[in-house]
């Protein structure tokens, strides 16, 4: 979640895992799938970016296994 503040994304997140019968890995998968069509988007522009995105986009990148696994080096 790159369009909100980090502490509203995990508020979301734990509502999210408490209300819904999701796996962590599910969310995970979901997340990733997200960041890699931002990163799409992002090439074409018209993408909405705060002065954090990048680097939250980096940070998704990094701790998200699936990205990581893909060592993508975009930026």
């Amino acid at each position: 979640m790159y369009k909100v503040s980090e502490r509203y994304a995990d508020v979301f997140r734990s509502a999210y895992l408490m209300e819904n019968d999701t796996q962590e890995k599910e969310l995970e998968v979901f997340e990733a799938l997200a960041c890699l069509r931002w990163i799409l988007l992002n090439r074409k522009g018209g993408v909405p970016k705060r002065t954090n995105t990048i680097q939250r986009v980096k940070g998704l990148i990094t701790n998200n296994s699936f990205l990581k696994e893909l060592e993508l080096r975009i930026f």
